[in-house]
């Protein structure tokens, strides 16, 4: 059902089952009005610049990580892993660098590593232990959480089995358009957090004005995150009414 989703709603799939409804029901009449509209959203979807205006509200966030700021624990999620010709697992390049970026942190705070990733694969080895092969501090691994609300509802555990004194934030260290989905739901359940942000003081250029096939790629990207940000409010993960308290 999930992929069947994702082949309606990601980018271009939408525009080419427009054009192939016009085709096949013969609307002639559209289809110079409808080809044209078709070719003006092709060509704005393909711009830099597009992307960046919507992955914007996923990237930015107001409670980043500031120089001096106390943390309690620093989260690191996985985000995937593969098998190569040999049928050796290894974590995607993605996972490395949270992974890096969040051993350095924990480093520099003197404070514990938590990284959280189970078996998506089947593989009988969890993207945790993958991840933590790659670094060189221990870390408390989280085995059984295999999407970002399993993450956030295992952490209670974890907190009180190696007890770990919450008294500051959690330093979500994720990839950037992640941010905002794993931020509320950490929220939602009650835990105060600071995001790791990069910085988006980007400096544009004409390329950002030139159709790149890599807009597609990052378009469908953040389209993911709107949409699991929409499932995570209605199945309750993500609770608005925490944010107003």
């Amino acid at each position: 059902m999930k992929e069947y989703l994702y082949n309606l709603v990601f980018f271009p799939l939408p525009i080419i089952w427009f054009m192939f409804f016009i085709v096949i029901l013969k609307l002639k009449r559209y289809s110079y009005v409808s080809f044209k509209i078709i070719f003006f959203l092709l060509f704005i979807m393909s711009i830099p610049i597009t992307t960046y205006i919507i992955e914007y509200p996923l990237k930015a966030n107001s409670n980043s990580y500031l120089k001096g700021d106390n943390i309690s624990i620093v989260l690191v999620p996985t985000a995937g892993s593969y098998k190569d010709y040999n049928n050796n697992w290894h974590p995607s390049s993605t996972s490395i660098l949270r992974a890096v970026i969040g051993e350095t942190l924990a480093i520099k705070l003197n404070t514990t590593l938590i990284i959280s990733g189970g078996d998506l694969q089947k593989s009988n080895i969890s993207e945790a232990l993958l991840v933590s092969k790659m670094i060189n501090q221990d870390a408390i691994l989280d085995h059984d959480s295999k999407n970002t609300s399993d993450t956030v509802i295992n952490l209670k555990y974890i907190i009180e089995e190696n007890n770990i004194t919450m008294e500051h934030p959690i330093l979500l260290v994720t990839s950037p358009i992640h941010n905002l989905r794993a931020s509320m739901t950490l929220k939602s359940y009650g835990y105060n957090v600071k995001n790791f942000n990069q910085k988006l003081n980007k400096k544009y250029s004409i390329i950002d004005f030139i159709p790149s096939s890599k807009s597609f790629i990052y378009l469908n990207n953040a389209l993911y995150e709107y949409i699991g940000i929409l499932k995570y409010i209605l199945n309750g993960h993500i609770k608005l009414n925490s944010f107003y308290r």
